[in-house]
């Protein structure tokens, strides 16, 4: 009767193991679908985000990458910010 309880207590952890691993690839995944103009962005995901609310992506005189975002889209902003992990 011990040896069914430590087979079905290694099966239960294998599967909460392969459920954290399938949420590991997701975020993994997530990053791959960075925006192209946000490739340079040292904030990828808050790039991207930007960008697909309506966001831009400007240099400044010293090469330096800045994105923004229209003020309307603040809350699908934060929306998508915490999709992807973000709080």
């Amino acid at each position: 009767m011990a040896r069914k309880y430590i087979v079905l207590s290694a099966a239960v952890m294998l599967l909460s193991l392969s459920a954290a691993h399938v949420a590991q690839a997701a975020t993994a995944q997530a990053a791959v679908r960075t925006d192209p103009k946000c490739a340079l962005a040292d904030d990828k995901v808050g790039c991207t985000c930007a960008m697909q609310n309506g966001g831009a992506v400007d240099t400044d005189s010293r090469g330096n990458m800045h994105w923004s975002y229209p003020e309307r889209s603040i809350n699908a902003f934060a929306a998508c910010m915490v999709r992807n992990g973000r709080s």
